[in-house]
């Protein structure tokens, strides 16, 4: 099982991953709360709450209880339309393939 969370972990971290999962070459260049490998690690969780707890909740364990990181239903819906849903067969495939 940690196996396959550092394969995932490198997958996401990994540029030509995000190249290839990227509609456009404008997404996903910024840093902000929601960057291409925190999009991708949020839509594998299963959410059980609504989205505006699940974010706040996932955001507050990823990124510590340092400072307060508040990101919006409307960002997130912004965000996972920028994200191209190759992204998930890429990284199954390379799931699989580490089996």
């Amino acid at each position: 099982m940690m196996n396959n969370i550092s394969v995932v972990v490198g997958v996401l971290n990994a540029s030509t991953f995000k190249e290839q999962c990227r509609p456009n070459a404008r997404y996903f260049i910024r840093k902000r709360a929601l960057t291409f490998p925190v999009m991708v690690a949020f839509l594998l969780n299963r959410l059980t709450k609504t989205l505006q707890v699940e974010l706040d909740r996932f955001l507050k364990v990823l990124k510590g209880q340092i400072r307060k990181v508040r990101v919006s239903k409307q960002a997130f819906s912004q965000g996972r339309q920028t994200l191209s849903e190759k992204a998930f067969s890429l990284l199954n495939a390379r799931l699989v393939d580490e089996c």
